[in-house]
């Protein structure tokens, strides 16, 4: 047998993905930082209807987030290419938080223009963390199986939530 063709894998390719420097811990966070995405349009639902608005109302501000996220990550994703992931991400991580915070504590069926605002902007700072993590695979993993795998993990893993 020729050594040439019988190497044995090199030892990182042996080694389990998760067992990879810093790939459990940026699953992780970036999983945990993605739930608010799936949650916020329920709490904002729940939050109407315990204030008394309608469902249409509820409906409204969930569909405003929704279009709020959707067009500020592309925005945020053209920041993080210019200023670096954790400047912005930080940012936008406080600025949500605030956001998704005030609505409990103002009567937004009272307030809507209050309320409505803080939705939108809460929307538009989602930060953009699973292109960020995409984009960290590259320089965490340079061994392209290792990252594929490790995209489809994430994958996995999002579709869970």
């Amino acid at each position: 047998m020729n050594s040439r063709t019988s190497r044995p894998p090199a030892r990182s390719a042996s080694r389990p993905l998760l067992a990879e420097r810093h790939i459990a811990r940026l699953l992780v966070g970036t999983l945990a930082g993605r739930l608010p995405n799936g949650m916020v349009p329920v709490a904002i639902l729940l939050l109407i209807a315990e204030q008394g608005g309608s469902l249409a109302v509820g409906g409204l501000l969930c569909a405003l987030y929704g279009l709020a996220s959707a067009i500020g990550q592309p925005a945020l994703g053209r920041m993080v290419d210019r200023r670096g992931q954790t400047r912005v991400t930080a940012a936008a991580v406080l600025i949500t938080t605030v956001c998704l915070l005030l609505p409990p504590y103002i009567d937004a069926v009272l307030q809507p223009a209050l309320a409505t605002g803080l939705v939108v902007l809460a929307g538009l700072s989602t930060p953009p963390l699973e292109a960020n993590l995409r984009a960290l695979w590259g320089t965490v993993l340079t061994d392209p199986e290792r990252r594929r795998a490790a995209l489809a993990l994430d994958t996995g893993a999002q579709g869970l939530i």
